[in-house]
């Protein structure tokens, strides 16, 4: 881990959890409550090498060990995510603020990635086509699923449309703003 250009000792612990406690002690540090603020977090599960609490992997009984680790790896992945949640429902952060949550690309398991073709690492879709998830109580929809292809590329010109801020070079802009597919219009 690095913080702030310097790298840190070795930490104990889940990579998850530390960096949902580094999140929620910066939150801290920070007060946030009126001031605009971005975060980025970048988590390691369930990429290899796989580590996992033994009570989550304990809970996946007639799997694999492999396996068992996986799964208890992304409930630990939840488990952080939803610290982080929860912290900004404590504070009242949550009707201002967005959450974006995706992947990089397709598991690099087989299975994780149901019917489509391929893993990581391949264009097909079983490895680039993943779940995302978008949070922000001003949209119009809410618990609804589209199917559109969109991309992190499309977040910046999203945000850029959110907050009326007009992009300095439009022309060297990538992505598409999908505000108005996540209000119930059409993807143009």
């Amino acid at each position: 881990f690095v913080r702030n250009g310097v790298e840190l000792d070795t930490l104990e612990g889940y990579s998850c959890q530390i960096v949902a406690d580094e999140a929620i002690n910066w939150l801290n540090a920070n007060d946030k409550s009126s001031d605009p603020f971005f975060m980025y977090l970048a988590f390691h599960e369930p990429h290899a090498k796989v580590a996992s609490p033994p009570e989550l992997t304990a809970k996946y009984p007639g799997h694999s060990k492999r396996d068992a680790e996986y799964f208890a790896n992304i409930e630990n992945l939840d488990g952080a995510i939803g610290r982080i949640l929860q912290y900004l429902k404590g504070n009242d952060l949550v009707d201002n603020t967005i959450i974006v949550f995706g992947s990089d690309n397709g598991s690099y398991r087989i299975g994780s990635n149901g019917d489509l073709r391929a893993l990581k690492s391949y264009v097909y879709e079983g490895g680039i086509r993943v779940p995302g998830i978008i949070s922000w109580p001003a949209l119009k929809q809410k618990n609804v699923v589209k199917d559109d292809a969109v991309g992190f590329i499309d977040l910046m010109p999203t945000i850029c449309d959110i907050l009326n801020v007009e992009h300095k070079d439009k022309s060297g802009l990538d992505g598409t703003s999908i505000l108005g597919l996540l209000n119930g219009g059409k993807l143009k």
